[in-house]
């Protein structure tokens, strides 16, 4: 009679649980957040200097005939020209066409440093852009032009603070290696070629740093606090094609399944069943420390990743964008080829996506999940493995004190924590070379700003710029 008792107490002794670990969830005792600090750093000196690199289109295609080689070339000279501190006080050495290394020497070479960052940028067209992309115009407080966050800011920032130690005298206690890249777009051989260089000259990189997080205050659904977010790891990229065989024909008398339809279904399938959820050690890390300054209801949520997971994989997989990318392997298709005419059936039909692959899986793996989801005699499945996943790097030790000492001095009010970059940089060719790989971009940028990456109107603001800059001039001065 009473047995229906057993599944509700047990229900609200699960439950009851759930509240005491989220009522242990808090954030650690004495912490008191800090308000912005201001920046002294003047803003229209780099401002001017990285309009000047903005006017010059170094855009990369994969095609080196739509290349501009003299525009590389013009950016390295320059660059020169811009810091004259740095090109009289630094060695410079250029990796091939397009590398760019300067050698800081130091008080010591024990314990190198590498400040990367890329010149090239993705094409733009003029249409859709409120300011000329490659004007480098300073207006409405802002730096506009193609590559201003994406990311010759970076590039600038370094540079500046470096020209302007060296007028002050400053000798940095390692040597550091400015290194700048200009294929980091179209994943290009530089920054290997590169990093041989360096590892001929016999340089072990203690410590590297390249574009990747910033400061922003939506981390997590239902964060009340500001976060920086340094990557400590970066995803995977493979290319998966799925190719769907059928006879050919003319479309008047097309058959029940054509090439396309049968592709459509595959497309369809792996979209339906995305990878399973799995919390990496940066995200874990980062909701678990984040998540203690969530407010209600995220913060039970955040206590709790291991009994809600499937509610949790539920949810990011309805939502996707980037707190889904954070959690699991995705597959976006992006590229279609079928029928070169309307009115003919193709005998082959493909569809090619982007997939971005989490630490502890890589390309064979994507492909074995993808042939047991399609498993069909008529669908053909390829994969071009682009970039195997990096490991995550230290976060205990001096060098990640260093970094993220610089990044709450200029910036307080943020929380710091690891995460997972879920797209492809540089640096990853550095992880097998080093343990303290980090990826951080020192900005403080909203959705809505990240958003210009690649897009229209892609443009910095000079508090900003500022700011990065303070921030390489503290870190310099640490390292």
């Amino acid at each position: 009679m009473l047995l229906w008792l057993v599944p509700l107490l047990a229900v609200l002794g699960f439950a009851g649980w759930l509240v005491y670990r989220a009522v242990r969830f808090r954030p650690p005792a004495g912490f008191r957040q800090a308000g912005p600090r201001p920046v002294t750093v003047p803003e229209m000196p780099i401002a001017v200097k990285l309009g000047e690199l903005l006017q010059i289109a170094t855009v990369a295609y994969r095609d080196p005939a739509l290349e501009d080689a003299a525009a590389f070339a013009n950016f390295q000279e320059r660059l020169q020209a811009l810091y004259p501190h740095v090109a009289a006080q630094c060695a410079r050495v250029l990796v091939g066409d397009k590398g760019i290394i300067y050698r800081w020497a130091g008080h010591s070479d024990e314990a190198p440093a590498v400040l990367m960052s890329h010149y090239d940028v993705v094409p733009a067209q003029a249409e859709g852009w409120t300011k000329p992309p490659f004007s480098g115009e300073i207006a409405e407080g802002y730096v506009w032009g193609r590559g201003a966050l994406d990311t010759k800011c970076t590039l600038a920032a370094a540079m500046e603070a470096a020209d302007g130690l060296i007028a002050q005298g400053f000798v940095p206690v390692n040597d550091i290696y400015l290194c700048f890249s200009g294929d980091e777009e179209i994943m290009g051989p530089t920054a290997e070629a590169m990093l041989s260089a360096l590892q001929e000259w016999g340089v072990q990189p203690a410590f590297v740093l390249d574009e990747g997080g910033g400061v922003v205050p939506d981390a997590l659904p239902g964060l009340t606090v500001p976060c920086a977010l340094i990557g400590t790891g970066e995803k995977g990229l493979a290319e998966l094609t799925v190719t769907a065989t059928a006879n050919p024909g003319h479309a008047a008398m097309p058959p029940r399944h054509t090439a396309v339809g049968r592709l459509a279904w595959a497309v369809r399938r792996l979209e339906r069943w995305p990878w399973p959820l799995r919390y990496t050690p940066p995200v874990r890390q980062l909701m678990e420390d984040a998540g203690r300054h969530a407010r209600l209801p995220w913060r039970p949520v955040y206590a709790n990743l291991g009994p809600l997971r499937p509610l949790i994989s539920l949810w990011a997989g309805l939502r996707g964008g980037e707190i889904n990318a954070l959690l699991r392997t995705t597959c976006a298709f992006t590229s279609l080829a079928g029928s070169p005419a309307v009115n003919v059936l193709p005998d082959r039909a493909s569809a090619t996506a982007s997939v971005r692959i989490l630490p502890g899986e890589n390309s064979k793996s994507v492909r074995r999940r993808a042939e047991r989801l399609l498993k069909r005699k008529d669908l053909e499945i390829a994969i071009r493995a682009i970039s195997e996943p990096s490991p995550p790097s230290l976060t205990g030790d001096g060098a990640w004190q260093v970094l993220t000492e610089a990044v709450a001095q200029v910036w307080p009010e943020a929380l710091i924590a690891p995460y997972l970059f879920p797209a492809c940089t540089d640096s990853r060719h550095y992880a097998r070379v080093s343990q303290h790989v980090y990826r951080f971009s020192a900005l403080a940028w909203t959705r809505q700003e990240r958003a210009l990456m690649h897009g229209h109107d892609e443009r910095i603001s000079l508090k900003a710029l500022a700011r990065m800059q303070a921030f390489y001039e503290i870190l310099i001065s640490k390292l």
